[in-house]
């Protein structure tokens, strides 16, 4: 159950983080400046049609976690793709196809906004590319969790 929590609040912050930012920063991670992806290596940009939508987390060896308002509108998997291993929403790292969206069936701005997206093959891990570590956000939901 907390492991659940834990990651419907990290949707809640990738949510906030990445579809409210404004203006439009080159970076993935919001207008903060990160030098280098390594520090937060789960991170995603989220692209439609190669464009930068919104942030994601790799949760598996094959899967991410965005929110669900950010493949709304989308006509597929085919539309979506995830860019990998670095900073830039437009440069470098790797780009990925997804072949499977997941949102939650009830799914609505701030309540149930959660989506998993599968890609078709592993994601290539390394010091840049890394899932996503929950004891990461510990400190984040520790004080106001209930179980």
């Amino acid at each position: 159950m907390l492991r659940s929590a834990a990651l419907i609040s990290l949707s809640s912050v990738l949510a906030l983080t990445f579809s409210l930012e404004w203006p439009i920063s080159p970076r993935i991670l919001g207008g903060d400046e990160v030098e280098d992806i390594e520090s937060f290596p789960w991170m995603l940009s989220l692209q439609v049609w190669g464009v930068h939508r919104c942030g994601a987390s790799i949760i598996g060896d094959r899967w991410a976690l965005t929110a669900a308002h950010c493949v709304a509108g989308s006509s597929g998997p085919a539309d979506l793709s995830l860019r990998a291993g670095t900073v830039s929403r437009e440069l470098a790292g790797w780009v990925i196809g997804v072949d499977l969206i997941k949102a939650h069936p009830e799914a609505k701005l701030w309540r149930n906004d959660i989506a998993l997206l599968r890609v078709p093959r592993d994601f290539p891990f390394g010091t840049k590319v890394q899932v996503v570590s929950l004891s990461f956000f510990h400190h984040l939901f520790i004080a106001t969790s209930t179980v």
